[in-house]
Formats: C-alpha cells, structure tokens, sequence
C-alpha cells in the first residue's frame, strides 16, 4: 500500500534511497501508532465481520483499501509536510548544478532516526485527539514570510545549533579559551556535527556550500526583502567571522603549533549572529524607515572591503552616518507646510534607530568614542533643526521661519555643541532676526509676532531640555552659558536707565531675543540651572544680588525676581522632598529648624536680601507647607493614635509643630504665621481655619496683632448663596433687621403682588428661605442656639400669614427650618462640625429647588427621585458601571471565532474556546476553584447567555467603603463629572428619604438601592454618607478646598434654576445603556463641562462677592488669606510670603480634570497619562528588574533547587558575592532596591490587574533583605511568580502608552525589543523633564491674591509628551523570562530525548559499589550531579556516542579542566575510567537516590524541587507502620522505584492532589510494577502529601539493614 501511494507521478524524480528511508520512517511511525493507543490487533477479521463497512465500500477488498488508506495517508502526509519545510523536499533531489555533498547530507540526516525525531503523538491534533486529516506545510522566514531553503534540513539545523548554544552558555565557558572554538568544539562532537562534517569534506566545494546555509539562516533570522538587504546582512556576519578568524590566528599561532581555521562553518555563523545582534536588529529597522538605505549601504560596504578599509569592522557607524546624510536639511525639505510636515515626522522616526545605535559600546575598536561623538553632534544639529521646523515654521508659517530654519542648520554646522556659549548665542540671533523681519503694526500682524515668541519660547526650552542640559555630566554647560541665561531672568547695570524710564522694560529685554518673558518661562530656566549647575547658579546669583541690586529702585521688579527665585528653589525642594521617604522628610525638616534658627530670625531685620535669605524663605515655605498638613491632620484627629501612620512617625510630627511653635514665638516673625494661616485656608476652607485658630492648642498660628484685631469683629461665614447678586443681598439684609427688630415689616414689600409679578414674587420666596437657612446655621456654626428667638418666631409668623398661598413644599420647608433647624429628618445643631453645616446649605438649595419645580426637563432623570421614584424601578442610573463582560465576551467570541462562556459555582467567568467544552480541568482565575472536567469528578460549571446584558438597575455603589478610592471615568464622563453628578443624585435620593412623604416613597427608595443598605429605616444616612464621599473625590479631583467644592455644588444647582424650562431633545427615560450615555453626554455638556472651566475664575469672583459684605471684608482673618492688607511698599518682605500654588504634576492633574471635553479630546495621552501616570513611573525600573533576573538567573541556572532557594535570603545571597565579587555585589544590591521599590508602588496593581495570578501569601509579600531568594528567580508558580507577573505588568503598561501614541499620532511606526534586550534608552522615562515641561506651559501672576490662579497650555503638553518621552519609544516584546531550577528543568520527557539520542543500558551495581565510595560525602555527590546535568542537557539536545567515556566528553567536548590532583569533575577514578556516556541516565540515577539518602539520614526531608504541599511530615505511628513494612519487600529496589515515582510523577502533580493516597496513586502511576502486589504491606494511610518523608523513612531504615549486614559480616 506505502509504495502504491509513493508511485504518485510527483515522487518519479525521487531515487530509491528516499522510497527506502520513508518506508522505514512509517513503518517507525506504524510501530509507535500501535504502541501509543488501543488498536485491535485483529483488524483484518474485525472489518470482515464489519457489515456496514463493506457496504459503504461495496467489496471486502475495498474496505480493506480504505482501512489501510486512512490509517497510512495522515501519517505520509505528515512526513511529507515535515520534509518539505521551506521547500525542503526539492533538494532530496540529485542536482549536478549542487554539490554532490549537499544531496547526500539531506539523505543522511533524514535516515538518522535519532537525530531527525518524528513521532507519532507529533501527528494528533489537540483538538480531536487524532490524526491530523490536514497538514500545513510550514515556513520559517522571520515574520512568516515564505523562502525556499538551500541547504538540506537547514530549518532544522538552525534549532539544533541554537538549542546547542542555550546549553553551551548556560554550562558558563572557560573565558580563558576562544569562546568560538570551544562552541565549535562542541558542535563537531555532535552526530549532526559529525555528519556535516563527513559529507562537506568529501567535497572540494563542500564547505563553500556552507554560503547556502548561511543564506537560509540570514532569511530565517531577518526580514530580508530585497537582494540588497540580504548582501548586508550577509556581509555583517561574514565580517564577524573574518574579525574573530584574524584575531584567532593572531592567538593561535602564538601560543600553539596548530593552524588557524579560516574556514566557514554553521557554529562560527551563529556565533557570529550572537555577536552581531544589536547591529541586525538595528539594519531591519533603518531599512523599513528607508528602502534606498540598503543599496547605500552595500555599495560602501563593497568598496571599503575592496580596499581594505579598517573601519569597516564598525558597520554600525557607517550605518549612522548614512542616516545623518540621508537627514540633512536643505531649504527644499521644508520649502512649503507639507514637506516641512514629512521632514518633522522622518527625523522623528529616525530618532530611535540613531539613539540605539549611538548606544552601543565598541571599546576594540580605535578612537570609537571620538567618532560617536562627532556623530552625535552632527544628530543633535538636526534634531535642533527639527524642533525650530515643528514649533517655529509649522506653527506660524511665514517666509522668514523658513529662511531661519535653512540658516540655522548653517550656522549650526560650525558650531553643534549645544553646551556652548556660542552656539546658544548663534541660536538666539536666528530668533531675533526672524522676529525682527516679521511684519508688524498692525494689530493681526502684532499677534503673528507674539505668537512667534510662544513659539520660539517653547523651542528654546526643548532646545535647552533635549539638548543643552541632557547631555552627561562631564559636559554639563559651563559657567559663561549659566551666565547667559541668568540674562533672561536678572537685569544688570546697562539696562537700569532703560528699566527707570519704562517699568516694562523687563520685556523689551526679551524682545532683542524673540523670546516671551513670562514668569513660567524665568522659572523654568531657574529650575533648570539649581538642578544641573546649583554651584554656578548660587555664586552668580548671589553676586548678582549683594552688587547689582542695590541700586536698583523698581520695586515691582525688584519683588518679581525675589519671587520667582523663591518659587523656584521652592520647587526644588518639592520635587528633593518627593523622592524621600517619610522618616528623611521628617529629618530634614527637623535638622533645617534646629540648625537654622539664627537665620530664621534674621528674616524680619534685614536691611537687603540676600541669595541665602531666598533660600531660607523658600526652604521656611516648604516647611510650612508640611506643617499646615500636620496641623490639620491632628486637629482633624480626636486622639493621634487614630492615624494610620506609626506611632513613632505621628509623635515626631508632634513634636515638630511645638519646634516650630516655638520658633514662630521667639523669633517674630509675623511672615510665618502668616503663611501658615493662608495654606490651611486654602486646604479647608475659611469656616474651618477659624475652627482650628479657635482651638486653644492652635492660636498660636495667629500673629498677636491680629488677635486683637480678631477681638474687635465678629467672624462671619462667606455666604455662598451670594450667587444670586445683590437682590438676594438686599433681601438677606432686611431678613436680618426683622430678625433683629423682631418684625416682619421690611420684609412684605418683596411679597406684595402690587408691586411684584408671580415670578419676581416666586424669586424673592426662594431668596427668603436661602437667607433665612444662611441666618440659622450661622448661628449653630457659632454655636449660638437662638432657634426660639423672638425675631424667628416673627419670621415664621410672616409664612403663616403673609406667604401661605406659596407651594404646600416651599412653605412646610420655611416653618420647619425657622422651627427646628430640619430638613425634612435631617436635623442640624451646635454640635455640627463646618463641613456639615456647607453640606446643609447645598442640599437646603437643591431641596427649594425640587419644591419648587423649577429645573430643566434634562434634569428629570434625577428630579424624579423626589417626584415620582417609583418611575426608576427599570432605570440604568447615571455613573453607574456598565457590564463591561459583555464587550470582553463579545470580543473574545469575535477573536476566537468559536467557544463559550461558563462560569463557576461561584458565578466567576471563564471562557473556552475552539470547540467551546470544558473537557480539560483548570482552575478558576478569580477565585481558584477547579472548572471543567477530566478523568476525575469536576465542577462544569454553567454556560452563560454572551448576548445577555446584566448591567444592573438602580443604585448599585453600595456601602461607602465598598466604592473606589477615586472614582474612574465611566463611558464619556470624565472622573470629576461622575462624581458631581453623583453627588446631585445623593442629594435628590436625601430630600427624597427624609421630605414630606418619607412612609410612601422609603420603601420604593429602598428597592432602587441594589446592596450596601444594611438598615433599611437608615436610608439617609446612607445616602449622606454617599453625598459626603462624592464631595471628598471631588476635592481630591479638583485640587479645591471643601468650601470650594460645596460653591461648586452651588454654582450647578442655580445654573440648573436659571435655564429651567429650557426644552429637551433627547429621551429621559434610561432604560438603555445607550439612552443612559446620551443623557449623560448631554448633561455633561450643558450644566457641568461650562461650570468646571471656569471654576477658578468663579472662584475669584465669588470671594470677590464676600469680600463685598463688610462684616466680612472687616475680618482681619480673611483680609490675611484672601490677601487683602497692603504691606509697606518699600519692604520687600511682606510680599515673598504670598500663597501660590506649586507648578506640580498633582495640581495639573486636577486643573485637567476641570477642563472642557474638546481639550480631553484632543489629548487623550495627557488623559492616559495621569489616570496611569503612577504606574508607568515605575517602568523606568523595568531594565533594572530585567537585568537582576538574568544577572541572578544566569548565576544560578541548573545549580540551585527550590528549596535552597527559598531558604537562602537576599542578605545571604548578596554577602556572599561581597566576598567573591565586591562590585558585582554592590551593583546587584542596586538592582534588588529597584525591584523593591517598584513592588512598594505597585505591588497592588499587579496583585488585583496583573495577568498572572498570585497565591494569597505572595499578595502580603514585600522585597526586604530577608526575603527568599526565590522571589528574584522568575517563575510562572511559586514565589518568583511575583517578579514574573511584575514585569509583565510593566510591559503591558509602557506597551499601553506606544499604542496611544502611535493610535494618536496616524501611520507611525514603533519598532519592537526583546525583554532581554531591554536599557533604559528604550522606557518611556520623564522624571527629570516633567517639571521643566509643566513649567514651560503654565501660565500664572504674581498679583496679590491671584497666586492660585495657575493655568496650562494642555494641548502643548500632548505635543511635548509624544516628542520628548513617548515618540521613539519601542514596544517590547512580552516574554516570560523563566528560571529552571537544578534538574527541574529535566523532567521524564528530557531523559526520553537522551534515551533516543543515546542509547543507555544500566549501570553495574559492583562498579557503582565502588565509585560509591570514592564519593563519600553529600557535597561530593552534590558537585558529580551538577555536571551530570550539564551534559544531560547537552545530550538531550546534541545526542553523542553512546560508547564515548564521560570523562573523554566532558574535557574535549565541553572543556572541562584536567584536575591537577584529584579526580577531576566526576571526582571518582573509578567513575572516570569506567561510566560512559550509555550509563549516563543510570549513573545520574544513582546519585540522586545516593544524594537522597544521605539527606535522608542526617534528618532532612530529601526531594527539594517538590512543593510544599508533597513535604509533609508523616507520624511517629505512621514512621513505624513504615519501618514494620520494610520486612516484606525489599527496601532497596521499592526506593529506586519511590524516586522516579516522586521525582517523574509527584512532582507533576496539582496541590490539590496531596491528599490522595499514596498506594492508589502509584497504582495509577504503573500499574505493571512488578513489586506493586508486595508493596500492598504499605500503610495505607500514608498520603500522596507525605511521599518525601516517607521516601526518607525507607532510606533510614535500609541504611540500618544495610550496617547491620555490615556487621554480621
């Protein structure tokens, strides 16, 4: 039948050669069929009996035919798809044009069973679980794409030699020989090497056909396209080898006889390859950003090895200097927008392939750093240019822009170092001749001018940033350049004149440059030079200061200078202070205060300002900063235990405020108390700043002057109903007199119909009930309860008469409120703290609002709380979470094509694809639970409905600690949005739950609460709580104080009032998620986006509005805070003690989250950025993380065990390579520091998001020196599952933001990196560049009062991220780095491919007797099994003659030393004379039992590779039960038996099998053993859990029989 289907007219040309060799490889495979499964031997009578099978073939022949036919055709063709691999079947073809020696190894390899494995469990498909009916014949063209091989089997050949080489390095080579030769050694003594060797001898052209493996190797390994782009890879690795070869014969002829080999061989290839990685990687990517690249580049490549040209051995700098040339600007690059556009875009993508390249490190070769050096001068020249085109020409696109960009490039070919004088001066001319050949005079034109100096302003600060100080610090800018720009932020002697004749003079300064003065752009230059040149900034500055100010009489620039120096050391201080941990802050600050106190008093006597008295003010701010945040910490605390910091941190605290209590006293310094007083206002608002200076322990924060002042006037709560204007005012006042008068006369004009219409009069009825709420909690706020007053019973009087036709609502909420302070059964009284008392105010002005009706139709979705709840039983609520499985099901289904969902008992969802069954049993990835089903019992769990929507109706957040700690963004609702608007529903759901009906509206509240209600009668409460959080979050969003946070609240609810009536389009009625979205959106849009950008300014206004009521302006409290009282105009003093909020990363992000949804929009990296920001600072400790887990995997791969690893700590670990290796110590110590760090920041979002599941004890675990050594060996289980999951964490995070990028920025490319490859000049690290980023696009004043008034250039921001962090950024490949533990590695499958590749056969007890003693000792045995397993793995791999001495193997094939004394690696004459390489299984056998046993007898537990749950110690009844059993079998042959059994079956096994018992599952494990009926003497009892120990048991009791036959003896 076989040579019926081979007679097919394609196999004609085939010789019988081939026919011979495939009948033997199927009739193998035939054999191993048989073997493999239960087939019937008798199939032949089988089908004859079959009726149905001879009458769907017709005859008993046909049927027979077709058995035959479907049992050998899968097996042909999967031969045939094997063997014709890349083509591979052509060249079994005899070709006079080939060598001879070609054809004849591809015969040769395809006949060597061992060497070229096939086997017939590689046929089954996973799916079906039999032979495939369709085979795909494969390709290995890197990428997938499609080559046809020149060399025989070269596919093969290629993982047979990388396989190889993985063993070799892991084996650590001698250094001390050619590390080429000793690979090349090694492949030779293989049966591949071997053969190759044969046949390409026998061939005079043999090994010049080795060209033919190297070009199937170069396609398999590159994406080699075009001819050319193969000559220059091929041209790399030639090189290499002609580089090593002379350097080979150099050494070679020196110290030895032998003749250098010259010669092309397959390991010198790979070898070569390894070498010249990088460099490969680098060309693939050069030449997708430029096809013409490749034929440049071969040409050059052609000619310097015609002549000879030494600086060929270093393509890579060829490389670079194409691409410099191919980037050299010419006035026609970006002669109009679109070519100037597509100049831009290319630099920037060559950006990564340069800086890569500049990377590398080449120290053999001569003057190397010179010539990087020039090219990174000529690079940094066009990446100037660059950063001139995209922020100059493009942005304002005049004829000028475009000749200065030409002239730039110019200019900066004579000089491109850009820390120098010079060439910062060169640069700033360009910029003020373009300015100056600007049009101007008109208006328009005038703005075209300005809009140049922005943009010239933020050219020069990317120039600064990504050029001047981003170099290393050996060429850090000199004295002369800090100089030079102290010009742009001091003024010097030859410009006073000017300055006194025009007090703006300080920009025309700026105008000669064509720069833009704005106190951002002075600060950022300032922070600039106190973070890389502090030295030369403070002698320039302070000379500056003790000389040339003096004479200077402009105040207002005298105090705008000390300002922004201030600022910004400040600043610094705020970023050093960020970097400490919480202990060092404290010391800092504890070590400044004591140390300092002189100076500190000093600051309120100095006649002039010096350097050192900024520094003292800016450090003395910061201080302040933290102790305002200490203050109201414990003021906000009953007890300072109730922290959640240690005691010892909270105490020291403590003791830190009385520090500077004291120094505040003593000193006299009015400016500090000051200080203090504003940053607490602006953190709590001024109700609670009163508060806190009211306290006893506290009034010390107040300057004594202004206690007495405080004396004379009554404090008095800003009244943030003030929004209605000055009728509100009005009416208020007259509230007050009748109040005050105890009558209601003043009052009726406001209500008379005569004299006012219906809605004037509806107006004037809600400003009453406003200013009479405002008058009640005022006085609980002071703690005055007047409830009875006359003046209020009056008031209520004027309800009951005068204003009892008004809506039952409006007038039941007046009475009630003048009566007993209520809102509905909200009760507020003395004993209300301040932010209770706001919270009243906005929910009293929501509840008039819903009384009266008067809101949009939008808003009815909420409003319908009160009205009519029962309508929202089938409501999607707004802000509630979407079922977000349902897209992840729909997307799954989508990808897969096929499968199902199911969930597990306790509804956790999985899915499982192709067929959709769960026929494999897993564990549920939420909860651990085992899912599916195999040959025992499991849960199936339950199939789910994936067209289903399950997102739930109602309130569904729960209790209040149950909700996020921040709120995310849901669908388009941005996290401020989600929280205001659920903080409006909080508000509906409370007046709702305590109004006038609370019997018949509570219960249909309650079943729109979907959980978290514990008490049903306590709905208020609950929601109060919910109202409470929504307005933290958003304090927290918004960067405002809770004052501020409750006007906001305000502002939204008469915004609502003001547009009621206003008609609806959409529906609203949610009942759909899409209905939901769009109500949202809506909302979004009209009442929240438009009062959230222009919070600030409604801020300023409303204070203003406070501040318009005398008895407020009068408060010498609020006239500090609001900074209100002039200081003496001569003393500059006073005035560097302003608020001011810090330019920070923190206060951008809340300024972010207040703006307009287009600016979202249109940056949605900045978007990403701060919701993740906190996660991808970490991933600039990813290369490190990387580098520890090879360095420390390298070290210990296949010489340590898991339990030696996880009882040897970090601290072990690293004192004992201090002894061997300091420095290595000292940098592996650095490594771990970065891998704890990032575990500190993170370690909770990879425990909760990562994508590897943690087992509970990793989830508490933190990286000290006393955590186990197994927590740095990665692993996909057990501890090194943390490092593993880690770094996969911060791949998909720094992956993330590529993505975003390359999504934003349409038909960028990004390149991809191999973890293992991974430095830091390929993460997205912005540390140092972020402040000086924010900086340049902040815009602020230094006006009195105005110091929190901070706003950014948002969509500046986006550009800057992409082009200075993200832009060039790779993608790293996502792989999993793993750790294989001593003989963990090498499992039964491992020593089946040895069995196959060397054929064994058993070592003799007697000789094993003898080297037994020779190895008397557990560490010997120890050493033997670590070289034992090294020449396992390359057996496993490389295969080898079963007759060659191990000894002979181990000194000439993998070079081990000869011992001068002793008996070398084996340590054992006997062994070393005696063991081959066929006893190799049987010896290493022998050593792990020996190992074992003498674990077993000093009293450990052997079998350290197994988990814990298999090491269980078994009972002294048990032990003995064991012990009695020994005397009816033999003890001897059951341990050799009990070891593979632990080592080849349990230690496969799940934890949750332990506990079967240990009888039934070696039953399972072989159920032929010949022993297993004697074996039945085993205590039954004995659990799979408890195998190790009694594996040591039996060895301690045959160690026994053993000495006592000894005796006898």
């Amino acid at each position: 039948m076989v040579h019926t289907i081979l007679s097919f007219k394609y196999f004609s040309n085939f010789t019988g050669i081939f026919f011979k060799t495939l009948c033997q490889r199927l009739t193998i495979l035939l054999r191993d069929q048989c073997e493999s499964i239960d087939t019937n031997t008798d199939w032949l009578l089988q089908t004859a009996n079959c009726g149905e099978d001879i009458q769907s073939s017709g005859t008993f022949r046909k049927a027979v035919n077709l058995r035959i036919n479907n049992t050998i055709t899968p097996l042909i063709a999967e031969l045939i798809a094997c063997l014709d691999r890349n083509g591979n079947l052509e060249l079994a073809l005899y070709n006079e044009e080939e060598p001879e020696c070609l054809f004849n190894l591809w015969h040769d390899i395809f006949r060597d069973e061992r060497l070229l494995v096939l086997q017939y469990k590689d046929t089954i498909s996973p799916n079906t679980l039999q032979p495939r009916r369709r085979v795909p014949v494969l390709s290995d063209g890197a990428g997938g794409q499609y080559f046809e091989c020149s060399f025989p089997f070269s596919f093969f050949i290629k993982d047979f030699v990388l396989d190889l080489w993985k063993q070799f390095i892991i084996r650590k080579p001698d250094t001390s020989i050619s590390l080429w030769g000793q690979f090349e050694s090694i492949f030779n003594q293989t049966t591949l090497g071997q053969l190759v060797n044969l046949n390409l001898m026998s061939d005079e052209k043999g090994y010049d056909s080795i060209l033919h493996y190297l070009m199937d190797f170069i396609h398999m390994h590159t994406h080699a396209s075009t001819q050319d782009q193969y000559n220059v890879y091929e041209s790399v690795i030639l090189l290499r080898i002609e580089l090593f070869s002379d350097h080979q014969a150099s050494e070679e002829e020196e110290q030895s006889e032998i003749t250098p080999n010259r010669t092309l061989t397959i390991p010198k290839i790979h070898c070569a390859y390894e070498e010249s990685k990088q460099l490969l990687d680098l060309l693939q990517q050069a030449f997708i950003l430029e096809k013409d690249l490749e034929r440049k580049l071969f040409r050059i490549i052609k000619e310097m090895n015609e002549n000879k040209d030494s600086r060929l051995s270093c393509l890579e700098l060829i490389l670079l200097e194409e691409i410099i040339a191919s980037c050299h600007h010419t006035r026609e690059r970006t002669a109009c927008k679109e070519q100037a556009e597509k100049y831009v875009t290319e630099i920037r993508q060559w950006q990564s392939v340069v800086e890569r390249g500049l990377s590398f490190n080449r120290p053999d070769y001569p003057g190397y750093n010179t010539t990087v050096n020039s090219i990174r001068a000529k690079w940094n020249r066009i990446l100037a240019v660059q950063l001139f085109v995209s922020n100059c020409t493009l942005a304002v696109q005049h004829s000028c822009t475009e000749s200065s960009t030409n002239r730039l490039f110019m200019i900066l070919t004579e000089t491109p170092d850009f820390t120098s004088v010079q060439t910062i001066k060169d640069t700033l001319d360009i910029l003020s001749d373009c300015l100056s050949r600007l049009p101007g005079g008109q208006r328009g034109l005038m703005k075209l001018k300005q809009k140049f100096r922005e943009c010239a302003t933020r050219f020069f600060i990317s120039l600064l940033t990504s050029l001047t100080f981003k170099s290393l610090p050996s060429s850090q800018p000199n004295a002369e350049l800090i100089e030079l720009l102290m010009e742009f932020v001091i003024l010097d002697k030859g410009n006073m004149e000017e300055l006194e004749r025009n007090e703006k003079s300080s920009i025309n300064l700026f105008k000669k440059n064509g720069l833009n003065p704005s106190l951002s752009f002075k600060t950022f230059l300032l922070q600039l030079m106190i973070k890389h040149r502090r030295d030369v900034f403070e002698d320039i500055l302070s000379h500056y200061l003790s000389h040339s100010l003096l004479d200077l009489e402009n105040i207002q620039a005298k105090q705008e200078l000390y300002m922004i120096i201030i600022h910004s050391i400040e600043d610094s201080r705020h970023q050093f202070f960020k970097q400490q941990s919480i202990e060092e802050q404290i010391f800092l600050i504890d070590f400044t205060l004591r140390n300092d106190s002189p100076r500190i008093y000093g600051l309120a006597n100095h006649s002039y300002i010096q350097y050192a008295t900024l520094e003292m003010i800016a450090t003395l701010r910061y201080i302040c900063i933290h102790i305002s945040h200490w203050i109201i910490e414990c003021f906000k605390l009953k007890t300072l235990l109730d922290s959640q910091l240690p005691g010892y941190i909270v105490a020291e605290r403590r003791r830190l405020i009385f520090n500077f209590k004291n120094i505040c006293l003593m000193h006299g310094n009015e400016n500090l108390h000051v200080f203090l007083l504003k940053n607490i206002y602006h953190q709590l608002g001024s109700d609670t700043l009163h508060l806190i200076t009211n306290n006893r322990d506290c009034s010390w924060i107040i300057p004594e002057n202004v206690i007495e002042r405080m004396m004379e006037s009554q404090y008095q709560s800003p009244d943030y109903f003030m929004i209605y204007g000055d009728n509100y005012a009005k009416l208020k006042y007259s509230a007050e007199q009748a109040n005050v008068s105890q009558s209601k006369d003043s009052l009726l004009q406001y209500f008379d119909a005569g004299e006012n219409n219906a809605q004037e009069i509806q107006t004037n009825i809600e400003y009453f009930l406003y200013s009479i709420f405002q008058i009640k909690t005022e006085s609980l706020r002071r703690r005055n309860n007047t409830d009875e007053s006359e003046g209020f019973i009056a008031l209520r009087d004027l309800f009951n008469t005068n204003l009892s036709t008004i809506q039952v609502e409006l007038l039941q909420i007046g009475i009630q409120m003048l009566s007993d302070t209520r809102i509905g059964s909200l009760h507020f009284s003395s004993n209300s703290n301040n932010n209770q008392i706001s919270l009243s105010r906005v929910i009293y002005h929501m509840a008039i609002m819903l009384s009266s009706n008067v809101y949009p139709k939008l808003f009815s979705p909420i409003s319908l709380l009160y009205e009519n709840p029962h309508l929202l039983t089938n409501t999607l609520f707004p802000t509630m979470m979407d079922d977000h499985l349902l897209t992840v099901k729909q997307a799954m289904l989508g990808k897969e094509g096929t499968g199902q969902w199911y969930t597990c008992v306790n509804g956790h969802a999985y899915f499982v694809g192709e067929c959709g069954q769960p026929r494999q049993a897993q564990t549920c990835p939420d909860c651990g639970l085992w899912v599916g089903q195999d040959h025992r019992v499991r849960q199936a769990g339950t199939k789910l409905n994936t067209t289903a929507d399950s997102t739930k109706h109602g309130y569904v957040l729960g209790r209040v600690d149950q909700r996020q700690k921040i709120p995310s963004s849901e669908r388009s609702l941005s996290p401020a949005s989600v929280s205001l608007i659920r903080a409006l529903m909080d508000i509906s759901f409370i007046w709702s739950s305590c109004s006038k009906h609370p019997t018949d509206s509570s219960h249909v509240l309650r079943s729109l609460v979907r959980g978290g209600l514990d008490d049903p009668r306590d709905l208020t409460n609950f929601f109060y709580l919910h109202l409470e959080r929504d307005v933290l979050d958003i304090t927290q969003l918004t960067g405002k104080n809770f004052e501020e946070t409750t006007f906001l609240l305000h502002l939204i609810i008469r915004s609502l009032m003001d547009r009621a009536g206003e008609p609806c389009l959409i529906h609203t009625e949610l009942s759909t998620r899409e209905l939901r979205e769009q109500w949202e959106k809506e909302f979004d849009m009209k009442f929240i986006q438009p009062i959230l950008t222009s919070l600030n300014t409604d801020v300023q206004k409303q204070m203003e509005q406070v501040l318009s009521e005398k008895r407020i302006a009068n408060n010498p409290l609020l006239r500090i805070v609001y900074e209100r009282d002039q200081s003496e105009p001569n003393n500059p003093l006073p005035h560097l003690w302003r608020y001011r909020t810090i330019v920070s990363l923190e206060h951008f992000s809340q300024s972010f989250s207040t703006a307009d949804l287009n600016t979202k929009n249109k940056c949605p990296l900045v978007d990403k950025f701060l919701k993740e920001e906190n996660k991808l600072f970490v991933t600039r400790y990813l290369p490190d993380i990387v580098q520890l887990q090879r360095r420390v995997g390298d070290k210990f791969l296949h010489r340590l065990d898991r339990r030696e690893a996880a009882n040897t700590s970090i601290k072990d670990f690293l004192d004992r390579m201090k002894t061997e290796n300091k420095q290595e110590s000292e940098e592996l110590a650095k490594l771990v520091e970065s891998l704890a760090t990032a575990w500190s920041i993170i370690g909770e979002d990879v425990k909760k998001n990562g994508r590897l599941k943690m087992e509970e004890a990793l989830e508490q675990q933190e990286i000290t020196p006393a955590t186990s050594l197994a927590y740095l060996l990665p692993s996909s289980t057990g501890d090194g599952v943390l490092i593993t999951s880690l770094t996969d964490y911060l791949v998909l995070i720094h992956n993330s933001f590529v993505h975003v990028y390359r999504d934003r920025v349409k038909g960028s490319r990004s390149d991809k990196i191999p973890l293992r490859e991974l430095n830091m000049s390929y993460v997205i690290e912005y540390e140092e560049h972020l402040q000086p980023l924010l900086l340049s696009h902040a815009h602020y004043s230094l006006a009195l009062g105005q110091g929190s008034q901070v706003t950014y250039d948002f969509e500046g921001v986006e550009q800057q991220l992409m082009e200075q962090f993200i832009q060039n950024k790779p993608l790293i490949l996502a792989e999993h780095l793993r750790f294989e533990y001593i003989r963990e590695a090498y499992n039964l499958g491992v020593f089946e491919q040895v069995r196959h590749k060397v054929q064994q056969t058993e070592l003799k007890e007697n000789l094993w007797r003898l080297i037994r003693e020779e190895l008397d000792s557990l560490e010997a045995v120890s050493d033997v099994l670590l070289v034992l397993d090294v020449v396992i793995g390359f057996l496993s791999s490389a295969g080898g003659d079963p007759e060659q001495k191990l000894s002979t193997y181990l000194y000439d094939v993998l070079k081990y030393s000869h011992a001068s004394h002793g008996a070398g690696p084996l340590q054992s004459r006997r062994a070393e004379g005696n063991v081959s390489l066929k006893h190799i299984l049987s010896f290493w056998r022998f050593l792990s039992i020996e190992k074992a046993s003498k674990l077993s007898i000093i009293g450990q537990i052997p079998f350290s590779s197994l988990r814990d749950e298999f090491r269980e110690v078994v009972s002294k009844e048990e032990k003995e039960q064991i012990q009695s059993s020994c005397d009816h079998f033999p003890v001897d042959k059951i341990l050799v038996f009990l070891h593979d059994f632990i080592l080849f079956f349990v230690r496969e096994r799940d934890a949750e099998e332990s506990n079967y018992g240990m009888r039934e599952s070696i039953q399972e494990y072989d159920p032929d053993w010949k022993l297993l009926e004697l074996f039945h003497h085993f205590p039954e009892g004995i659990k799979l859990s408890q195998c190790a120990s009694a594996w040591a048991v039996l060895a301690q009791q045959e160690h026994i029989i053993s000495n006592q036959l000894n005796n006898s003896v």
